[in-house]
C-alpha cells in the first residue's frame, strides 16, 4: 500500500468520523428538552445540572484536560455500587423486621448530608496520611541535610536546610516490589541461557560469573541510572534547576516485560550541584549499604506473601552519559580530556587512529586502584600545602558553592591528567564492584545523540547545492512520507541555519531520519559517503538487535572497523570521542548481553514524565520535593492497582470491532492451520488494530516474518485479525524479496499477481519492526534490529 493512499484513507476516515460526531450531537440537541433549573426542580434535575457545572468548572476553570475529566466521571461511576451498598447496609440495620420508619429515615439522610464519598481523604493532608497508614505499598522517602544556613525570618534567627537532597529506602522499596505476582515470577523463573547467545543481560558473563549468581541462581541484579534533567523551559523565569535524578531497575525482568516505565524505581532526587559538591556520595548511599547486605552470605530476609524468605543480590552495572558516569566512577567527564574513555587508556589525539580493542590498552581494577593510590599520596601533601597557604586568607566563603577554578599546578593535578581520573567513585564501596566494567557506553547517547546524528548532518551537507538536492525538497519528503504508527517520530522542518550550527531532533526523530534518509539523497550523496553512512546503519541495526550470537558480535566488530577507516578518509578532523567507544561494543555485548538491555533510552522516557509533571506543578520552591512526592505516590498507586498485571499492562492492546464465525471468515483455512481444534461454528472477535510491545498492526501494515541468515527475509502484509480467548490471529499476505538494495539499507518487494497467504499468532510470536517505503514506484522494506545485516 503506497504512503498517500495510506493518507488519504486516514484522512478520509478522520473527516467521516467528525461528520458522524456531529450528526450525533444534532440528534442529541434535537431530541433532549432543555428544561429550566431552579432550586424548586426535581431533585434528579437539580443533581443533573450541579454534575454538568463540575464538569464544566474543572475543565474550564481549573484548566483540566477531558482526559483527567473522564477518569474522574469513570473512577465516580465505579465507586457508586459500593456507596449504593453502604446505603443499603445501613438500611438494613436501621429496619426491624423489613420495616424502617420515616423518622429514622429522615435521621439517617440528616446523618449523611453531612458526609462525602470522600469522606477521610477529602484534602490532601488526609489523603497523605490515609495512603501511609492504610497502604502497605507506600513509599516514603526522607530528607538528607548535609548544611544548613543561618536566616532572618519575621524577625527570628533560624537554621534552614542549605545542601539537601530527597532519599527512598531501597530495602522497602524492593521489598514493596517483590510482593508483586509479575516481578517474583521473572526471578524464580530465570530463562535458560543458550551457549553463544545472547537475549537478556544475565546472559552477560558479568552476571553468570558473578560470585553471587554461583552460590545463588535466583539472585537479583540492580541496575542503576545515574543522569542530570533541566525539567524547566531555557526562556522561562525558572532557573538553576538542573536536578540529579538516581534510579534502578530489574535486570531479571525478562526483556519483553522491560519497555513499560513501571520498571524503573526512583531512588533518589537532589540539585546536580549539591551531588557533584559531595561526589554523590550521601544519596547513594543507603544503597551501598543495602547492596552490601545483599551481596552477602547471609542476603536480606523480606516477608513476600506473609512468609519470610531470603534472597541476594548485586549491583550489576550503571548508565548514563558521559558526564553523569564519569561523575560517578571517577573518570574524566569531559570529552575534551586527555584521557576521556573509562574503558581504556588511549590519548584523545591517537584516538582516530585505534580502530579496534587489540590497538589500545584497556583498564583494568589492579591498574586502576593503584592510579588512585598514587593520586592520594600526591594528593594528601598538596592538601597540606593548600592549608598553609590559606591559613592567613580570610576571603573564602565556604558557604558558597564552588566556582570553576583553574587546578594547582600540584603532582596530584597532573597524575589526574595522566592516568584520565579524577577522584575515587563512592561506588567502590560495594562487595564485588569493578569501576572499569560496570560503567558501559550507552548506544542512545553514543548514535542518537552523537554520531549518527553527525553522520545525518554530513550526509545532507554533501547531498544539498546547487544543481543538487535542494533543502525544500527534503522537507517535502519529511512532511509527504507515511510514517503509519511512527507519526510522533515524525523529523521536525530542517532549517538552512541547521546544516551549519547542528541539526534541530530530539533521538526517536534522528532515528526515523536515518531511517529515510538514504531514500531522500540516495542519487545525490557522493558513494562513498552514502556507502559508509548505511554501513553505520547497519551497525546501529545490530545494536538493536534483541538476540544476538557470536557471529553477528565478529560481524559488529569488523563492520566497525571499516567504518571508522573510511569515516577518517571522508571525514578528516572530525574523529570524536564517541567514534573511538564504538571498539568497546562488541565487549560489552560479551559483559552484558543486547545492548538495547543496557541503553538508557526507557530511562529518558521517564525523564519526559518528569519534565511534564513539573509544567503541571509550576512549582519553583522546592521542585525536588514536589517531584519526588509525586513519583512514588505515583509508584504506590501502580503497585497497588496492577497486582496481577503490574509489568505486562499495556503490552497488548486491541481494538474490537465485532464478532463473527469461522464458516463466514474467507481465509479461515488459515487459522485452522494453526489451531486444528476450531470449527465452522467457532466465534472469533474481529480486530481491527493490535498494539504489541510498542508495535501497531492493522489492515495494511507491513510484517517482518522469518529473519533466516542464508537467504532473504520474508515479508508479509497485514490483511484480517481475529482473537480468540487472548490468542490473537494475524492473516497476512506474502510478498516477495526481490533482493537487498545495500545503498538504501533496504529490500526490494514485489507484489505478485498471485496471493499466498498465512498467519501467526500473538503473543507466542515476536518479529522486529518494518518500515514501509515507496520510492520511484518500487516498495521497500527497513528493517530495524535485524541481528546481522546481509552483507555479513
Amino acid at each position: 500500500m503506497s504512503s498517500s493512499i495510506s493518507s488519504s484513507s486516514s484522512n478520509d476516515s478522520n473527516s467521516s468520523a467528525s461528520e458522524n460526531d456531529n450528526e450525533k450531537y444534532d440528534e442529541i440537541e434535537s431530541e433532549v428538552e432543555v428544561e429550566d433549573y431552579s432550586e424548586s426542580s426535581p431533585p434528579e434535575l437539580i443533581l443533573q445540572n450541579k454534575a454538568a457545572e463540575l464538569l464544566t468548572d474543572l475543565k474550564e476553570n481549573a484548566n483540566t484536560t477531558q482526559v483527567a475529566i473522564n477518569r474522574m466521571v469513570s473512577g465516580i461511576n465505579s465507586m457508586m455500587p459500593h456507596y449504593n451498598a453502604f446505603v443499603k447496609n445501613e438500611l438494613v440495620k436501621r429496619s426491624q423486621n423489613g420495616v424502617i420508619k420515616v423518622q429514622d429515615l429522615h435521621e439517617f439522610f440528616s446523618f449523611l448530608d453531612g458526609q462525602t464519598i470522600f469522606e477521610g481523604v477529602q484534602t490532601e493532608y488526609r489523603k497523605k496520611w490515609y495512603e501511609k497508614e492504610k497502604w502497605p505499598e507506600h513509599l516514603q522517602f526522607r530528607k538528607i541535610v548535609l548544611r544548613w544556613k543561618t536566616v532572618l525570618r519575621k524577625n527570628k534567627v533560624m537554621e534552614v536546610p542549605k545542601y539537601f537532597g530527597y532519599r527512598v529506602s531501597f530495602l522497602h522499596q524492593l521489598e514493596s516490589l517483590l510482593q508483586n505476582e509479575e516481578v517474583l515470577k521473572c526471578i524464580d523463573n530465570p530463562r535458560p541461557t543458550m551457549p553463544n547467545k545472547f537475549r537478556s543481560v544475565l546472559d552477560g558473563c558479568m552476571y553468570q560469573t558473578h560470585p553471587v549468581y554461583q552460590d545463588d541462581p535466583h539472585a537479583i541484579g540492580i541496575v542503576l541510572f545515574v543522569d542530570d534533567i533541566d525539567p524547566t523551559d531555557g526562556l522561562s523565569s525558572y532557573q538553576n534547576h538542573n536536578i540529579r535524578n538516581y534510579s534502578w531497575t530489574l535486570a531479571n525482568i525478562y526483556p519483553e516485560l522491560r519497555s513499560t516505565l513501571r520498571v524503573i524505581n526512583l531512588l533518589s532526587l537532589v540539585n546536580a550541584k549539591v551531588a557533584k559538591r559531595y561526589r554523590n556520595e550521601p544519596f547513594l548511599r543507603d544503597l551501598i549499604h543495602s547492596m552490601n547486605k545483599l551481596s552477602s552470605k547471609e542476603g536480606v530476609t523480606f516477608r513476600i506473601k506473609e512468609l519470610p524468605r531470603v534472597f541476594h543480590g548485586f549491583l550489576l552495572m550503571m548508565i548514563g552519559d558521559m558526564p553523569a558516569s564519569g561523575n560517578v566512577s571517577g573518570f574524566k567527564e569531559s570529552p575534551s580530556a586527555k584521557l576521556c574513555c573509562r574503558t581504556c587508556l588511549v590519548p584523545l589525539d591517537e584516538m582516530c587512529n585505534c580502530l579496534c580493542e587489540d590497538d589500545v590498552q584497556l583498564r583494568n581494577d589492579a591498574l586502576h586502584n593503584e592510579h588512585l593510590k598514587m593520586m592520594k599520596e600526591a594528593n594528601d601533601q598538596d592538601t597540606l600545602e593548600k592549608e598553609e597557604r590559606i591559613i592567613f586568607s580570610d576571603s573564602e566563603d565556604e558557604d558558597e558553592l564552588p566556582k570553576e577554578k583553574k587546578p594547582l599546578c600540584s603532582q596530584a593535578a597532573q597524575l589526574s591528567v595522566k592516568f584520565g581520573v579524577n577522584d575515587e567513585s563512592c561506588l567502590l564501596k560495594l562487595n564485588y564492584f569493578q569501576c572499569t566494567k560496570m560503567f558501559p557506553h550507552d548506544i542512545m547517547h553514543l548514535f542518537l545523540e552523537g554520531i549518527l546524528k553527525s553522520e545525518c548532518l554530513y550526509v545532507l551537507q554533501d547531498s544539498i547545492g546547487p544543481k543538487k538536492l535542494s533543502l525544500t525538497a527534503v522537507n517535502l519528503f519529511i512532511e509527504n512520507y507515511d510514517y503509519e504508527q511512527w507519526k510522533p517520530d515524525k523529523p521536525s522542518p530542517i532549517d538552512q541555519r541547521h546544516l551549519k550550527s547542528g541539526l534541530r531532533q530530539n533521538s526517536s526523530q534522528i532515528l526515523m531520519l536515518s531511517t529515510i534518509l538514504p531514500f531522500v539523497v540516495w542519487e545525490y550523496c557522493d558513494e562513498a559517503k552514502l556507502q559508509n553512512f548505511v554501513r553505520l546503519l547497519m551497525i546501529f541495526n545490530i545494536c538493536l538487535s534483541h538476540e544476538v550470537d557470536e557471529e553477528d558480535i565478529k560481524c559488529l566488530e569488523r563492520m566497525i572497523k571499516e567504518y571508522l577507516g573510511q569515516f577518517n578518509c571522508l571525514y578528516p578532523g572530525k574523529f570524536v570521542p564517541k567514534h573511538h567507544f564504538l571498539i568497546h561494543l562488541p565487549t560489552q555485548i560479551y559483559l552484558y548481553g543486547p545492548l538495547t538491555e543496557q541503553w538508557a533510552m526507557r530511562f529518558e522516557a521517564y525523564h519526559a514524565q518528569m519534565k511534564r509533571l513539573f509544567k503541571i506543578l509550576h512549582n519553583a520552591k522546592n521542585i525536588v520535593f514536589s517531584l519526588m512526592s509525586r513519583l512514588l505516590s505515583r509508584r504506590s498507586l501502580e503497585l497497588r492497582q496492577y497486582s496481577c498485571n503490574f509489568l505486562s499492562k499495556g503490552m497488548l492492546e486491541a481494538k474490537v470491532s465485532g464478532q463473527t464465525t469461522m464458516d463466514k471468515i474467507k481465509l479461515r483455512e488459515c487459522i485452522f492451520q494453526v489451531n486444528k481444534g476450531l470449527h465452522a461454528s467457532s466465534c472469533l472477535s474481529c480486530v481491527k488494530t493490535l498494539k504489541f510491545r510498542g508495535t501497531v498492526y492493522e489492515s495494511g501494515a507491513m510484517l517482518h516474518i522469518t529473519d533466516r541468515k542464508k537467504s532473504l527475509p520474508t515479508f508479509g502484509v497485514v490483511t484480517e485479525m481475529y482473537c480468540l480467548e487472548d490468542i490473537y490471529y494475524i492473516i497476512y499476505r506474502e510478498v516477495i524479496t526481490s533482493k537487498f538494495v545495500e545503498c538504501l539499507n533496504a529490500y526490494e518487494l514485489l507484489f505478485a499477481s498471485w496471493t499466498c497467504f498465512s498467519v501467526f499468532q500473538v503473543p507466542q510470536t515476536y518479529f522486529p519492526r518494518v518500515f514501509h517505503v515507496k520510492k520511484n514506484n518500487i516498495d521497500y522494506a527497513v528493517i530495524r534490529g535485524r541481528a546481522k545485516p546481509s552483507k555479513c
